[in-house]
């Protein structure tokens, strides 16, 4: 009941949690109160209730009035003996949060009246009294051993109180929860402005004040919208039962795995690792102080030479792809990767910034498809220029349709491929660094090799 009985302890939690969700709940409510519209569960559990009415006992009615009186009497009489004992600040906190929320419930109960022009009981009376007493019993018990058990067992009575005034008639599921936001909402309100601890007192304003500037200061906002935007980015996280369906869009959201942030299974998750497994060996051995990935996706690759202690931009044009990388930058700390969007094309290919090592996989026929194979020859020119020692190259090969306009490649993919990097990337070495697992632009499973221009030693920068 209590914000703080969750775990979530600090004042800006409650804010969000305590005050701007549940107000925000029973704004909607309201609403939807006011047009007179029942919400679908209202509809739903009313049927579920008329098809049991009949299995019921004929005297379940007056058991469950009795236990809700008794249960009500209950709570009244503990929450005595705990003001009785308590300081006179803990009496204060008791007498506005259960007055407070009285008045709140008959305030909103009359304007909803008036605003509708019927008897509707909006928020339920009794639902909001009982939310209101078990909240501020949690919290007057404190941080202590009693508080998880003063939740469980006022968590049940609650819930079990409202099913009884739904099952009774008195009152709908929407108007209980209703009840149960301006509850929550208005203890919370009453906790941050009266805390209890003993060395609260001065502090308490400074501390809301603090937690309100904070709020305004948007950052916890973003955060929350980055979560939820994670979330929709990286559906589904298994595309087993999707793949039938070939839905693209969904699956390029997990095209490479993110470790970091709980991301695995990506489309390419065990290929991209036995590409970095020939990659990082060269990585090594020709002492790379920075990279940059072309095409870079949610920035695997980058991420990966950010852990070696390697600053690398990665180059990326979906804001998909920028999204995810930027959130799992933000929550690994690994500050070495740093994303650039930009969509290379022959008008910005000279924008690229230059490194000792470039990467350049599974993009260069996308070059060709979108310019056409003389100006893609040009871009690749224009990207070795950028290199200072290493870049690795991969492309779709013979899988390819006709409508990308590669080349053929003759007498294979691997022979045209060598010639054809030692002609553009002049004063370099080619080095084949086997085949690899791929996919295929219908998502259909390929093969594909990979290879590393090593600039001449006399050329390196």
């Amino acid at each position: 009941m209590s914000v703080r009985a969750t775990g979530i302890r600090t004042p800006l939690s409650v804010l969000l949690f305590g005050l701007c969700l549940p107000l925000g709940t029973l704004a909607f409510l309201a609403e939807e109160a006011n047009e007179g519209e029942r919400m679908p569960w209202d509809r739903a559990i009313a049927g579920l209730l008329d098809r049991r009415a009949g299995l019921a006992a004929p005297r379940v009615d007056e058991l469950l009035a009795l236990g809700i009186w008794a249960g009500a009497l209950l709570i009244g009489a503990t929450a005595l003996v705990l003001i009785a004992r308590a300081r006179s600040r803990q009496v204060v906190f008791w007498a506005v949060s259960i007055s407070g929320v009285t008045l709140i419930e008959l305030s909103l109960s009359g304007l909803v009246r008036w605003l509708d022009g019927g008897s509707v009981s909006f928020p339920s009376s009794s639902a909001t009294v009982a939310m209101a007493a078990v909240a501020a019993l949690v919290v007057l018990v404190g941080p202590s051993g009693q508080r998880a058990f003063v939740s469980a067992v006022g968590a049940l009575f609650v819930v079990g109180y409202g099913f009884s005034l739904v099952y009774l008639g008195w009152s709908n599921p929407s108007y209980v929860v209703a009840g149960w936001c301006a509850s929550v909402a208005w203890v919370s309100g009453v906790r941050l402005a009266l805390p209890l601890d003993a060395g609260a007192r001065s502090t308490g304003a400074a501390s809301l004040k603090s937690s309100v500037r904070a709020l305004l200061r948007r950052q916890p906002v973003d955060d929350l919208l980055d979560w939820v935007r994670f979330r929709i980015d990286t559906f589904p996280r298994s595309l087993a039962w999707l793949r039938p369906l070939a839905l693209p869009e969904l699956q390029e959201s997990t095209y490479h795995e993110l470790p970091w942030v709980g991301v695995r299974g990506g489309r390419r998750a065990e290929s991209t690792k036995t590409r970095w497994e020939e990659i990082a060996p060269f990585i090594e051995a020709h002492g790379v102080r920075s990279a940059v990935d072309i095409g870079s996706s949610a920035g695997w690759f980058g991420f990966k030479l950010a852990e070696r202690g390697v600053p690398t931009i990665a180059v990326e044009r979906s804001p998909r792809g920028l999204r995810l990388g930027l959130y799992t930058r933000k929550k690994t700390g690994l500050d070495e990767v740093n994303f650039l969007a930009m969509e290379v094309k022959p008008t910005t290919v000279g924008l690229l910034p230059a490194a000792d090592c470039l990467l350049l996989l599974s993009v260069w026929h996308h070059f060709v498809r979108e310019w056409g194979f003389e100006e893609a020859t040009e871009m690749l020119a224009g990207i070795w220029e950028k290199t200072g020692r290493l870049l690795f190259f991969e492309t779709g090969e013979d899988e390819m349709p006709t409508s990308w306009q590669l080349p053929p490649m003759v007498p294979d993919a691997r022979s045209w491929l060598t010639d054809f990097l030692a002609e553009v990337c002049t004063g370099s070495s080619i080095v084949h660094l086997g085949l690899h697992d791929a996919l295929g632009p219908d998502n259909e499973p390929c093969r594909r090799n990979l290879f590393v221009a090593v600039r001449d030693a006399q050329q390196q920068v």
